[in-house]
């Protein structure tokens, strides 16, 4: 990409791409269930905030997958439909992010709509 941005593609398919030096799965992988990550699940009414890039909330988590570390890249799912809307990463372990009620959860790093997401359709078409 224009901004140095590395993509990753396996048989025409946008995999990962880099960010700061990580490597960050394309979400449309997720939705297609290519790559697994573990799920934090959000109440709808985050649902419009994480999409147009917010961080996740401790307030809006409903639930958590076992295991989940500091510093773990999540899929971010809506508690209604269980679909990916976001590839972020954890800023808490899985105790803290079930347990506490004030702050940031997860960054979010790739959603649906954002320039990657847009940079991809432009090139696939």
């Amino acid at each position: 990409m224009e901004d140095g941005t590395t993509l990753y593609f396996i048989n025409g398919e946008l995999v990962l791409f880099e960010i700061g030096g990580r490597l960050v799965p394309f979400l449309r992988v997720l939705l297609k269930n290519l790559i697994l990550l573990p799920k934090v699940t959000i109440d709808t009414g985050g649902v419009p905030y994480i999409a147009n890039g917010a961080d996740v909330m401790l307030p809006g988590i409903v639930a958590v997958d076992m295991g989940i570390e500091k510093d773990d890249y999540v899929v971010v799912v809506d508690e209604n439909h269980n679909k990916a809307l976001a590839v972020g990463l954890s800023l808490l372990d899985e105790g803290e992010l079930s347990s506490k009620k004030k702050g940031k959860g997860v960054k979010n790093l790739h959603y649906v709509g954002d320039r990657y997401w847009t940079e991809f359709l432009k090139l696939s078409k």
